[in-house]
């Protein structure tokens, strides 16, 4: 086997290594979700993890309703990839649940 066929072999095992059930529900080119980090993750952050083939997450309990569309729309404007909103249950409102329902926001985890 030449060099170019064994790279070739290489890259298709690779690939289908990294197809799950989750990559292919969310399009996702890596099965990596970026863990939703309150004061930690921010806008650039999710979109470049979603960028670069994962799933970024935006911590989000604290964050009033308002401000929180906002920061989900420039999400938008730096990604076209999945990306999702993660809640501490006792801390979220309802109102906060519309916003990234409005929003269409990928996936919204609660812990």
């Amino acid at each position: 086997m030449g060099s170019k066929e064994h790279k070739s072999e290489h890259l298709k095992k690779r690939q289908k290594m990294f197809r799950t059930r989750l990559t292919e529900e969310y399009t996702l080119q890596i099965p990596f979700i970026g863990a939703g980090m309150a004061f930690v993750t921010t806008p650039a952050l999710v979109a470049a993890v979603s960028n670069a083939g994962g799933m970024g997450t935006l911590g989000a309990s604290l964050i009033p309703h308002d401000q929180l569309r906002e920061l989900l729309r420039q999400i938008r404007s730096m990604t076209t990839g999945p990306f999702g909103v993660n809640f501490i249950p006792h801390l979220t409102e309802k109102v906060q649940l519309e916003v990234c329902i409005e929003e269409h926001v990928s996936v919204v985890s609660f812990f």
